[in-house]
């Protein structure tokens, strides 16, 4: 339909009593989709009466009521439509592939699950796909009760174990591999992910790190997620293995493959190490200003002059603000001074 000078708008509009709604979910490709929002439907009305349809083009832009009943036709924009008109309550989604402007679209489209009425909660096999080697007659680390919480068939809210230290030394920083096998299609694939947990953050912080690290013959629940795949797309299982322990002694177990472990931890550490030169610059610039670092250190985002090129870097600045701010708040500026004067 047109509306002024504009042209292609979709509506769901054909019916006075008709409440179903349309919203421009953005432009995206179908592999982006991975949850589905909940789009209300018009309050009901007496039979037979609805609210008019304003339409406002002037002063070059186009304002609709009531709102959510027309949007915009773009290529490449995925639209959400929720239908309900007394007999018919249903989702879907539909995406603009191609658009010849006042003439004609093609769409691909999909029926999808109401989000207002989500399929009851499942949980996904989990194992331990492959424990430590044993030296004897005890595994020196080993996981427990794995488990995992599906919100919908797609949606992966959490998984998790218990990490168990059965050595004499204590544990500084470990790695688990989640193996996810997902379904599309009759067709399943896996993707593996590296939970990397480190202690040993920084040697400003030495010894906060051992309330962090896991103690001889102590126990620690590692959590992961949420995960979100594809709207076609059903979790089928999980696994999970030790990759890699670093123990306070320098020494380490695990495959470690490829060293991808050993390699994030690394960088983890060296994140906190540039937030913390880009710190000392601050101080040393600001005439040694304890009040400026805290304003930084206060900020809720790490700045983007700072060079950290990896997750795991922006991690590890994310790790040193917050033990920085734990220090302020229970000794207070002095030993913000201390730590950047080190």
């Amino acid at each position: 339909m047109e509306l002024g000078e504009n042209k292609d708008w979709f509506s769901v509009r054909w019916r006075t009593e008709h409440r179903s709604q349309i919203k421009d979910l953005g432009k995206l490709e179908w592999s982006e989709v991975s949850r589905v929002p909940v789009l209300p439907a018009l309050p009901s009305t007496d039979e037979g009466k609805s609210e008019p349809v304003t339409i406002d083009t002037s002063a070059g832009k186009t304002n609709l009521s009531p709102v959510g009943q027309m949007v915009k036709a773009l290529e490449g924009h995925i639209y959400l439509v929720h239908t309900n008109n007394g007999k018919i309550d249903s989702y879907a989604i539909f995406r603009v592939e191609a658009l010849v402007r006042g003439d004609n679209c093609r769409l691909t489209w999909k029926v999808v699950p109401s989000p207002e009425h989500p399929l009851p909660i499942r949980k996904p096999p989990v194992a331990v796909i492959r424990q430590l080697e044993s030296n004897g007659l005890v595994t020196p680390v080993e996981l427990l009760r794995p488990a995992a919480r599906l919100s919908a068939e797609n949606q992966l809210e959490e998984y998790s174990c218990i990490l168990k230290n059965n050595t004499g030394k204590a544990i500084v920083a470990f790695s688990l591999a989640w193996t996810i096998v997902t379904e599309v299609a009759g067709k399943e694939s896996s993707v593996r992910e590296l939970q990397v947990n480190e202690s040993l953050i920084h040697p400003d912080f030495q010894e906060d790190h051992k309330l962090g690290a896991i103690a001889p013959g102590a126990e620690d629940f590692v959590e992961a997620g949420p995960t979100y795949f594809g709207v076609n797309s059903s979790v089928k299982r999980l696994g999970v293995s030790i990759d890699h322990v670093e123990f306070e002694d320098g020494t380490s177990l695990g495959p470690n493959l490829d060293a991808a472990s050993s390699q994030q931890i690394a960088m983890v550490r060296e994140g906190a190490s540039k937030y913390k030169e880009w710190l000392v610059q601050i101080y040393a610039k600001t005439g040694r200003s304890p009040q400026v670092v805290l304003h930084q250190l206060q900020s809720e985002s790490i700045p983007d002059d700072i060079d950290l090129s990896s997750p795991e870097m922006r991690q590890g600045a994310h790790a040193y603000r917050t033990r920085m701010l734990k220090r302020y708040n229970t000794e207070g500026s002095v030993a913000i001074q201390k730590i950047l004067q080190q």
